[in-house]
């Protein structure tokens, strides 16, 4: 199991299509709610392949979560509604309601052939950032650095975040999406080790209506965006609508 979780740790990165125009990166997934679903979660991504991407569709079913795309109308995500409506304002959608994100959710989202991929700087699922499940771990694995949270990201952030800078400079995605403001210093940490410099940014407005901003540092390969995260209070449906026409026009 030690060398499973070894190679999970470093070269799982997420869903969908590494050669699309727009990569969505996060913190982390929701979720492990304990080792037994964080063991099954690793095992999964073991039988599907073990990419640094799979398949979102597939991987939920194997992990028992198919409630999102197999019933007749699946539930919608949280996380998911606010980047599924950044791709519906990329398609020039006027709106995005409900049914029309219960749709895409159900049907391409996270998909090997999607325009989009979806990414996480950090590889275990955690219910909240306060949790930490892994501490058995570390003994019953000899995995000292899932100790605790702290001792985690010190040792594989600064891994991770070299590892996404490397496959953005390969692939060059015309967009990357970081959300989440809490964790903007290792956004633009990221943006730095792929330009080799420090960034400029400019803070923009998406919804006249919403006091919420849009962090922008366009650069020839790439145009990089800091975003809320889609529960953060106070975003609005066409935050995220708005973002994704920019995301268009910029193209």
């Amino acid at each position: 199991m030690h060398e499973l979780i070894d190679r999970f740790l470093h070269n799982f990165f997420g869903y969908g299509n590494l050669k699309a125009p727009i990569w969505f990166i996060g913190m982390e997934e929701g979720g492990g709610k304990d080792l037994a679903e964080a063991q099954a979660r690793i095992e999964a991504w073991q039988r599907l392949g073990a990419g640094d991407v799979i398949d979102l569709v597939t991987y939920h079913r194997v992990i028992d979560k198919s409630k999102y795309f197999d019933r007749a109308r699946p539930p919608t995500q949280p996380t998911w509604r606010g980047l599924i409506r950044i791709l519906l304002g990329y398609q020039r959608y006027k709106r995005a309601d409900i049914e029309a994100i219960r749709d895409f959710q159900a049907n391409m989202f996270g998909t090997p052939n999607s325009n989009h991929c979806l990414l996480e700087l950090m590889p275990l699922a955690s219910r909240r950032i306060t949790s930490w499940i892994y501490t058995p771990w570390a003994e019953e694995h000899q995995y000292t650095m899932l100790q605790n949270r702290r001792a985690y990201r010190n040792q594989l952030e600064p891994q991770r975040i070299n590892t996404l800078a490397t496959k953005i400079r390969n692939y060059r995605p015309r967009n990357v999406v970081f959300y989440g403001r809490t964790y903007l210093p290792s956004w633009k940490s990221i943006v730095q080790a792929v330009t080799g410099q420090e960034s400029i940014w400019t803070e923009e407005t998406p919804d006249p209506d919403c006091q919420l901003t849009v962090l922008l540092s366009p650069t020839p390969a790439t145009n990089f965006f800091i975003v809320n995260h889609s529960t953060s209070r106070g975003v609005t449906e066409n935050y995220f609508l708005s973002l994704g026409r920019t995301i268009h026009d910029l193209a």
